[in-house]
């Protein structure tokens, strides 16, 4: 079986020959002690290339100032200008080389009252923009070894969640429900959009969204879960599903009570499935829910990549088979994010080949 025919049958629910490993890249940048990883993941693991389907829309216009003062983070200043005027967000980003390479912290954020959404809701229908040709390219590097991942960026709430962040949106799913979901509908409108792209013109069937954990549990309820997640997602998964496509979602936290709306939105497979104390559900309980429709996605805590020794490490993949691999479907072996710890690949190489090593060995 090579490894895109795995990811293919697990993408499909069926029975493979053993679990997929894979692990996310997003590696710090210009860090050469991650260089072994990546050789080692391009050898012998499952591979996912993501192919950015959100670049097909043209952005809102705007533009962005950095300032560098002393310390070990830069200011970035990003502006949209809307035909009702223009908005702000202002972070605090790491500075490369330096310790907090790799941090981002928003101190402001798009939407911050209710005149900075009423001009954010003035911006103009997102024209099509660019081509396809990186997709074939994509598709034609990984040959036998992956897939290509179309990434249609995060789903509306996930989008609202990054213009307000969690406090504002936490305070407004009481106070300013129904402009909410003003902003949903946009949101919604340019997904659907931009997915109808994707399924007129045949590109892709394996399609990733993310966002979700901005609307998990504690700070929101399932109720919120399905009326700002599941009513906004669910006609554009049935699009997708309807053209034969399959969807992943990366969604961290605490899932237990909302767990029963990604079977319910088509999910195919689910990223990550967190045990206390970082989520609530455990693999053998996800598992027990998932079985036959979900193929689950993780769970190796990432800091367990840095601070474990590699036999627990292989430990933790040997629990993964026996509570979620018992019936030789639905499980891809993975971290719970991408190698982050700038210049800490050293540190962090064995752990990876020896969760590599555990999940291939018969």
């Amino acid at each position: 079986m090579t490894r895109k025919e795995r990811l293919e049958r697990l993408f499909a629910h069926r029975e493979t020959d053993r679990p997929a490993v894979y692990v996310r890249t997003g590696f710090p940048a210009n860090d050469a002690s991650y260089d072994r990883h990546k050789r080692l993941l391009a050898e012998k693991t499952e591979l996912k290339l993501l192919w950015d389907a959100t670049g097909l829309q043209k952005r809102i216009p705007g533009s962005k100032k950095i300032l560098k003062p002393d310390g070990d983070f830069e200011i970035h200043i990003d502006t949209l200008r809307l035909p009702a005027g223009e908005l702000t967000r202002e972070r605090f980003v790491g500075k490369a080389g330096s310790a907090a390479q790799g941090h981002d912290m928003t101190k402001k954020f798009f939407i911050s009252s209710v005149r900075d959404a009423e001009i954010y809701l003035s911006a103009e229908e997102p024209e099509q923009t660019g081509g396809f040709d990186g997709y074939f390219e994509t598709e034609a590097k990984l040959g036998d070894a992956g897939i290509v991942d179309v990434g249609i960026g995060n789903n509306p709430a996930g989008l609202v969640w990054e213009l307000c962040g969690t406090e504002l949106l936490a305070y407004w799913s009481a106070d300013e429900r129904d402009l909410l979901h003003e902003l949903l509908k946009i949101q919604q409108r340019r997904w659907m959009k931009l997915c109808k792209i994707l399924i007129d013109n045949k590109i892709g069937k394996y399609f990733s969204t993310l966002g979700h954990e901005g609307v998990t549990p504690p700070i929101h309820g399932p109720a919120d879960f399905r009326d700002f997640i599941t009513r906004y997602d669910q006609p554009v998964m049935d699009m997708l599903k309807n053209a034969g496509g399959r969807i992943h979602v990366h969604c961290h936290g605490s899932i237990k009570s909302v767990f029963d709306e990604f079977l319910k939105l088509g999910v195919d497979v689910l990223h990550p499935f967190e045990a206390p104390p970082m989520g609530d559900i455990t693999a053998a309980e996800a598992k027990k829910r998932a079985k036959g429709r979900i193929t689950l996605e993780g769970n190796i805590q990432i800091a367990d990549m840095y601070e474990k020794t590699t036999e627990e490490i292989r430990e933790q993949v040997r629990g993964l088979k026996r509570d979620v691999f018992y019936d030789n479907e639905g499980l891809i072996i993975c971290p719970t994010a991408s190698p982050y710890m700038y210049n800490r690949g050293g540190d962090s190489y064995a752990n990876f080949e020896a969760m590599v090593d555990e999940t291939i060995k018969s």
